[in-house]
């Protein structure tokens, strides 16, 4: 049930006037770049997630409101995915009962109780920063450093930024913007077309300050993609992608809610937002079941395969956990992609309690083999909540 008549709830998002102040930097929360948006679609998410806060209990609005405006993006993204679940769960025609972290009379139970005609499940929503969002701290100095290159004044060009070692601290941010401000400054982006054409190599640039070792490689743009309002010449913020492994935590997390509630006497749910850059179907499969390890047979001179036994529904001496009845996942959702990302859910074979039906989206069932069978989703989130596909860069009709 809602917030009683005549009350109005507040915002989730800061009052007053929105001035155009260009791409948010990185060195902010995702939540302030929400906030700061004036554009159009910023400003439809804003008023939706307003409308589906007003609707939760005043107790359950008041911790969402906290969390969600949290300058850390791994709580911000944990308060939006209750939200989330709260309305997508109405619309499913769910009755959708919220603890939201609260264990009433010191009894712990998930999130949220769902309710419908055809029993009852307990939901509990989490989120995951994957191993690319890295240490709080090293991530804040990259973050400056990707600003202090976007910094510059360079409308010709895109370029790629690689950094070689990692300081102690941050290194001077003027510096920076500076010496890549020089290096730009001294190119010609139409004679470097050229020369590239003719099959040049792109100019680099080497630069190294308070113990940080940097390459930038410029890009010449094409005279009809130059002066762009508010251009940045880096347009993306992650390195070292070899190196990032979503598996592991993903499957920590897993293990570490299945048994969260010892037994329950209804279905458990775990929803996971996903928030790794390279967590897709294959990293949630072997979190779950345990990764496929590959050999050569030289004796059948072959290749041959097997799971590797240490997934959160599969251990060394079988399955394990079977208090989880299913996974379901939202790569990489946020509040600007709330059509963008179809959930799947992904149903435990062992399960103590399993799911008969629960939903129309995507689903992987497992086989005690480790085998699986997926069954397409029958509806997608816009379906489901009455929204164009392409909202909120699309008007509601409403809107038109």
């Amino acid at each position: 049930m809602g917030c009683h008549a005549g009350w109005v709830a507040p915002s989730l998002f800061s009052s007053g006037p929105r001035s155009d102040l260009g791409p948010a930097p990185y060195a902010i929360s995702e939540y302030h770049a929400l906030d700061r948006n004036p554009h159009a679609a910023a400003e439809r998410t804003r008023q939706l997630l307003d409308q589906w806060c007003a609707d939760l209990p005043a107790a359950a609005a008041a911790q969402i409101r906290e969390r969600f405006a949290d300058p850390k993006d791994i709580v911000h993204r944990g308060a939006f995915l209750e939200l989330y679940l709260h309305r997508l769960g109405g619309a499913l025609g769910y009755h959708v009962d919220n603890d939201i972290g609260n264990d009433a009379n010191g009894r712990r139970r998930p999130d949220m109780l769902w309710r419908s005609g055809d029993g009852e499940l307990y939901v509990e929503a989490t989120a995951l920063a994957g191993d690319d969002v890295g240490d709080p701290v090293v991530n804040r100095r990259l973050d400056e450093i990707h600003d202090a290159v976007n910094a510059v004044d360079a409308p010709a060009f895109s370029v790629d930024l690689d950094i070689a070692d990692h300081g102690a601290g941050t290194p001077s941010i003027k510096k920076i913007t500076k010496a890549v401000q020089r290096f730009l400054d001294g190119l010609d982006p139409d004679e470097l077309l050229a020369d590239l054409a003719a099959g040049g190599e792109r100019p680099r640039f080497d630069y190294a300050t308070g113990g940080w070792t940097f390459s930038i490689v410029a890009d010449p743009l094409q005279p009809e993609h130059r002066d762009y309002p508010h251009h940045r010449v880096l347009a993306g913020r992650f390195s070292d992608a070899d190196t990032i492994d979503d598996f592991t935590p993903l499957r920590r997390k897993l293990k570490k809610k299945a048994g969260r509630y010892g037994v329950l006497n209804m279905p458990y749910v775990l929803a996971i937002l996903c928030a790794g850059t390279f967590v897709e179907d294959r990293e949630i499969n072997a979190a779950l079941m345990g990764p496929l390890v590959h050999w050569f047979d030289t004796t059948r001179g072959q290749w041959d395969s097997a799971r590797q036994r240490d997934g959160a529904w599969m251990g060394p001496n079988g399955s394990i956990n079977a208090r989880l009845s299913a996974v379901l996942t939202f790569p990489r959702l946020s509040p600007t992609a709330i059509c963008a990302v179809e959930p799947t859910l992904w149903i435990n074979p062992w399960a103590t309690r399993p799911l008969t039906d629960f939903g129309p989206w995507r689903r992987i069932e497992f086989r005690p083999t480790g085998a699986h069978i997926e069954h397409p989703a029958t509806a997608t989130v816009a379906d489901i909540l009455g929204l164009p596909s392409r909202w909120p860069y699309e008007q509601l009709p409403a809107e038109a």
